[in-house]
């Protein structure tokens, strides 16, 4: 599978599915149990969203942000605690974080 190779390569990259126009789910291509099965399959959250009727499209973004600054505190506290005698590096600092989301319709 691509993500295993991925991650190998950069290591746990956050990922959520999502479920868009569940303003039209009785005209969906993807039944909500078979966007479960792949979510669990995947190993990540499925979050369904209507983008028209602006719902749940914020929580997208914020569950892959507090993911990513979850692992960047995570970095920094083994980083304070290395006994190498510097200081930890703040989160500003890091390069861009990478993250995946996965759009279903």
């Amino acid at each position: 599978m691509k993500r295993l190779k991925v991650e190998d390569e950069c290591g746990d990259i956050p990922t959520v599915l999502v479920q868009n126009k569940i303003d039209l789910i009785d005209q969906c291509l993807v039944e909500p149990e078979e966007a479960e099965l792949l979510s669990r399959a995947l190993g990540c959250r499925l979050i369904r969203t209507s983008v028209k009727e602006d719902v749940n499209v914020n929580q997208v973004f914020r569950h892959l942000a507090s993911r990513c600054l979850a692992e960047l505190r995570e970095e920094d506290q083994d980083y304070a605690y290395s006994g190498n005698g510097l200081h930890p590096l703040t989160i500003s600092e890091y390069p861009p974080y990478r993250s995946v989301f996965i759009l279903i319709t």
